[in-house]
């Protein structure tokens, strides 16, 4: 009886961590996120090209040109997000 207990707790808690994985796998695939999405099957994909985003607002604060930012950032378009 004394032995009965802690396994009957161990599984318990065997299976509470297969549930947990499964709802945690359920919500990856539930949100887009699945292996075939990841980069390098482990990261999610850049989708967002900072460069543009502090290239347009450097543009604005300090008034440099589209050369400029060139210089700075190249191969990225600036991006105005009209926040100054």
């Amino acid at each position: 009886m004394a032995i009965a207990a802690p396994i009957t707790a161990m599984a318990a808690s065997i299976g509470f961590a297969r549930r947990k994985r499964a709802r945690r796998a359920d919500r990856r695939t539930a949100s887009g996120v699945s292996q075939a999405n990841l980069f390098q099957d482990r990261d999610l994909p850049v989708m967002t090209d900072y460069r543009a985003l502090i290239g347009g607002v450097l543009g604005k604060s300090y008034g440099l040109r589209q050369s400029q930012l060139a210089e700075i950032f190249p191969q990225a378009t600036p991006a105005d997000l009209a926040l100054v």
